[in-house]
């Protein structure tokens, strides 16, 4: 909630937690998905300070430290890091990310980071002058947020934006 101080001291105690377990436990899958999560909190606590490369190379190291087979991380990794290339104006590597994230979501039927992605690549593609193709990215959102068994009304709103900012 906008506190990087208070989020940055507890941070810092997270990692002593972290280092500590590592050094009893070794580099067990629990213990690497813990320091997988750190750099993840780290990353995004980084890219509000406004330092987009360092939250990258953090995010990049959650990635690696944490189980391919861990999808829910693995999908909050790379819309992590999709939002963070677009916002650094890395295009490219921000569609892979968002992509990856619609992928992994397809796995798990996850619905909110995949919605948000929808509407990054949607962004992405009325910047580079496609605007059908972004309305057909907004479409695959908004089936996902309508399917005829559950409805995500909360990422509505994420969709409706970029609609708007389509027309």
């Amino acid at each position: 909630f906008g506190q990087l101080e208070e989020a940055s001291n507890l941070l810092e105690k997270a990692e002593i937690l972290v280092h500590s377990e590592l050094a009893e436990a070794g580099p067990t899958p629990d213990a690497l998905a813990k320091l997988g999560y750190f750099c993840y909190v780290k990353s995004r606590i980084t890219a509000m300070r406004g330092d987009l490369e360092q939250a990258i190379k953090l995010c990049r190291t959650a990635r690696t430290q944490v189980a391919p087979e861990n999808i829910t991380l693995q999908i909050d990794f790379t819309i992590t890091l999709g939002f963070e290339y677009f916002l650094l104006g890395d295009f490219e590597n921000a569609g892979k990310m968002l992509n990856e994230t619609v992928r992994l979501g397809d796995m798990v039927e996850a619905v909110n980071n995949p919605v948000a992605a929808y509407c990054l690549l949607a962004r992405l593609q009325r910047y580079q002058g496609h605007p059908s193709k972004a309305q057909d990215l907004l479409q695959r959102a908004g089936r996902l947020i309508f399917d005829p068994s559950r409805k995500y009304l909360g990422v509505f709103g994420l969709v409706e934006i970029e609609r708007a900012a389509l027309l």
